[in-house]
C-alpha cells in the first residue's frame, strides 16, 4: 500500500513539473502543502492521544492508530518531495509559517523514530531535512533535484524555441491547401 501511495505521490509531481505557467504550479503547490499538514496535524493529534511513541511503543493494534500512523509517514516524504522538486515555491509558504515549521520538525523526528523506511525514502528525508534547516546541512549538502527540474525546463525552453518554426511551415502550407468549392454568382436579379 505505501508503495501504491508513492508512486502516486511521484506522478503528482511530475505532473506540477510539467505544468505551463509558474502561476498554476504556485497554487497546486500551496493547495497541496494545505492539504498534507491538515493530514499531518491530525495524524499528530491521533498519535499523541492515543500514547504511541515510536521508540518505545509496540506497533498499534488498533486500526485507528495503524492509520494514522500510515498517514503520516506517507505525507512527511510527500511533504519531502515537493520540498526538493520545488524549494522556491515550498520556502515561500513555509518559512513565515511557524506553525508549519514547528509541525514539519515534530513530523520529521516522529517518522525518524519508528524506523519504517527504507533507505531511499530515508535519503528523501535526509534531503528534506537540510533543505528546509531542520538538521545541520552537510558541507556536501546540495539538492539533486532541483538540477533536475531546471534541466526539463532548458530541455522545454529548447523545443519551445524550435516551435515556431514549425508553426509557420505549417501554416503555410495550410494556405496552400485550402481549396474552394462552387460559388454562387452575385446578386442578379430579373425581373
Amino acid at each position: 500500500m505505501f508503495k501504491i501511495k508513492r508512486k502516486e505521490h511521484h506522478h503528482i509531481i511530475l505532473t506540477l513539473g510539467q505544468m505551463q505557467t509558474d502561476v498554476k504550479r504556485y497554487k497546486a503547490v500551496q493547495m497541496l502543502m494545505d492539504q498534507i499538514f491538515k493530514v499531518l496535524n491530525s495524524s499528530r493529534i491521533a498519535l499523541t492521544s492515543a500514547g504511541f511513541v515510536p521508540s518505545v511503543s509496540s506497533f498499534p493494534t488498533e486500526e485507528s492508530v495503524r492509520e494514522q500512523l500510515s498517514l503520516l509517514l506517507e505525507n512527511v516524504l510527500f511533504l519531502g518531495d515537493i520540498a526538493l522538486f520545488f524549494p522556491d515555491v515550498f520556502h515561500r509558504f513555509y518559512d513565515q509559517d511557524q506553525q508549519r515549521r514547528i509541525l514539519t520538525s515534530w513530523s520529521y523526528s516522529f517518522a525518524i523514530e519508528t524506523e519504517f523506511y527504507d533507505e531511499k525514502s530515508l535519503e528523501i528525508l535526509s534531503l528534506m531535512a537540510q533543505e528546509l534547516n531542520l538538521i545541520e546541512k552537510s558541507p556536501s549538502f546540495h539538492n539533486p533535484y532541483v538540477f533536475k527540474q531546471k534541466d526539463q525546463q532548458k530541455k522545454q525552453f529548447v523545443s519551445i524555441e524550435n516551435q515556431p518554426d514549425q508553426v509557420q511551415k505549417k501554416k503555410s502550407k495550410e494556405k496552400i491547401k485550402k481549396k474552394r468549392g462552387p460559388g454562387l454568382s452575385g446578386s442578379r436579379i430579373e425581373l
